[in-house]
């Protein structure tokens, strides 16, 4: 904003000094599109569950039966 007022006014800035000002000015602009993202995503996360709902924090319950070895068939053993 200064570097722009300036220039209206007639003063005659440095090339190097305009290009340091876009620089800033585009990492502002970046940096202030990042935290409004940020805390959109933020906000939508807590729109998901309802209030007092822990459910979208604990992990899902393991299936037990899919990690246990399943009984074996003794009837082939009495073959022998």
């Amino acid at each position: 904003q200064t570097v722009a007022a300036a220039e209206a006014s007639g003063v005659e800035i440095p090339s190097d000094v305009q290009a340091l000002s876009a620089a800033a000015e585009h990492a502002f602009i970046a940096s202030r599109d990042r935290a409004e993202a940020e805390e959109a995503a933020e906000a939508a996360d807590e729109d998901d569950t309802a209030p007092g709902d822990d459910s979208a924090s604990e992990p899902e319950p393991e299936d037990d039966a899919a990690s246990e070895p399943e009984p074996e068939d003794d009837a082939e053993d009495d073959t022998n």
